[in-house]
């Protein structure tokens, strides 16, 4: 049977890329028949193939899973056999599924454990490795998210981000849909609608998202900012949706816009020659001083970014405040009335200490500060750290084995003569959550100590 270049382009779809290439390699005459040492005939042939799953792997290669080994993933890129949308990346052309692009918020593990009588999501953001806790968009029916977990789709960019699932800390959920539709040029950085006084953790919350944002931040000093406006200077009115979900983009092509952002003059500080800090330094080398003030640009649109309004500010921390009296409003509906516990049962707790109560259901509540704090507000590792302290079987989140139970020993930590306490602390806890790192320790933007972002 003699194929035809018809059979030929019907047979693309149905390869991946490397396979495509490979079989031009190996037969002449499909190498005449599909052009591939043409470069526009190859870049329209390779937008037509399967993807080729290398957003997948790369996810699973740095998507740290050992904090959620009891949550069900999902992933449907077509290279597995599911039908996925497929697009050619804007960047080289390649066809690529929904799951091998980037997103801002990978949102595909579920966990029905019942740790604190209720579900659990998680996912990741961009490539960062640490899983983080997600809940239903408030005010929606949330049908699609309490499916059976083995019908559970993804729902990349979608919910209210929490805390990372190995971080014991106390917030807000954030809504992700107005952080992906803000306007960066206008904001120097991503602020929380949930609370940040101790001790919620709003500001760290969204600190994952900040470390992005402010990687794109490229200072001017005032001569080379004269140079751009010749050439002609507009806003920046840059948003994550624009940037990341709006263009459909390639894994590859990721990382390399990610490593020209992280090769900007300006990330690279300079020793101070007075005292012990650091200075930023402009492209052209200029050293920023108080006296040399930058401008500060953006490296995705080449756009100025300017403060915020103030009455725009005003108009946001109105909406802030309106959002946390509703949280408010739920938190009493949903309080400790019924419960067998009260806060004047913690009235003698130190000032900012934690107390603990088990509610009639089995869940937890925490009391700091005369406040009663349960539900989607406490971090998972803070509910198992309690259940561990109770002498419950709690699951593993090492990344030593791939064990479900915390109560186990892994072989060679521990030789048969030392203490069998060595490992617990004076609560009785044993390893494997031992220097539970606070939310303000994770790696983040820290864009609250200068004025740009960049330290």
């Amino acid at each position: 049977m003699r194929l035809t270049n018809s059979d030929l382009q019907a047979l693309v779809p149905l390869l991946v890329p490397e396979r495509l290439v490979t079989l031009t390699q190996l037969c002449q005459t499909v190498h005449g028949h599909l052009r591939m040492d043409d470069a526009s005939a190859k870049a329209n042939l390779l937008s037509k193939t399967l993807c080729s799953g290398f957003g997948s792997f790369v996810r699973m290669s740095t998507h740290c899973p050992c904090p959620a080994k009891t949550f069900h993933p999902v992933m449907v890129c077509p290279r597995g056999g599911f039908g996925a949308e497929s697009h050619p990346c804007v960047g080289c052309g390649v066809n690529t599924c929904d799951e091998c692009r980037i997103h801002v918020f990978y949102n595909f593990m579920t966990d029905d454990s019942g740790l604190d009588q209720r579900r659990w999501w998680a996912g990741y953001y961009f490539l960062n490795p640490t899983a983080v806790a997600v809940y239903p968009p408030k005010n929606s029916d949330g049908s699609a998210w309490h499916l059976p977990v083995k019908e559970m789709l993804p729902r990349h960019d979608q919910g209210r981000v929490h805390i990372p699932l190995d971080i014991g800390a106390l917030g807000d959920p954030e809504p992700i849909e107005p952080i992906l539709d803000l306007n960066l040029g206008t904001h120097q950085f991503i602020s929380p609608r949930g609370r940040t006084q101790f001790p919620y953790s709003g500001n760290n919350i969204v600190s994952f998202l900040n470390l992005t944002v402010n990687k794109r931040k490229d200072l001017a000093c005032p001569s080379c900012y004269l140079e751009r406006q010749n050439q002609g200077v507009a806003p920046c009115s840059c948003t994550l949706r624009k940037r990341f979900l709006d263009r459909w983009l390639c894994m590859h092509c990721y990382i390399e816009e990610v490593n020209v952002d992280d090769k900007l003059r300006c990330h690279v500080v300079k020793a101070s020659e007075v005292g012990q800090g650091h200075i930023h330094v402009c492209s052209c080398g200029t050293e920023f001083t108080p006296d040399i003030m930058p401008k500060v640009m953006c490296n995705w649109c080449k756009g100025e970014i300017t403060e915020l309004e103030q009455g725009t500010e005003d108009d946001a921390t109105s909406e802030n405040a309106e959002y946390n009296s509703e949280e408010e409003e739920e938190e009493l509906e949903n309080g400790d009335d019924e419960e067998d516990h009260s806060a004047a049962d913690f009235a003698g707790l130190p000032l900012d200490e934690f107390g603990y109560a088990e509610n009639r259901d089995g869940s937890l509540s925490v009391y700091v500060n005369g406040e009663c704090i349960r539900g989607e507000r406490l971090g998972r590792a803070m509910i198992r750290q309690w259940k561990r302290i109770q002498g419950e079987h709690v699951e593993c989140t090492c990344c030593i084995c791939d064990e479900k139970d915390s109560m186990h020993a892994h072989a060679g930590d521990v030789s048969e003569d030392e203490d069998e306490d060595e490992g617990e602390d004076e609560d009785g806890d044993d390893d494997d959550d031992d220097d539970l790192p606070d939310l303000e320790d994770v790696e983040s933007a820290a864009g609250f100590e200068d004025p740009w972002g960049l330290d």
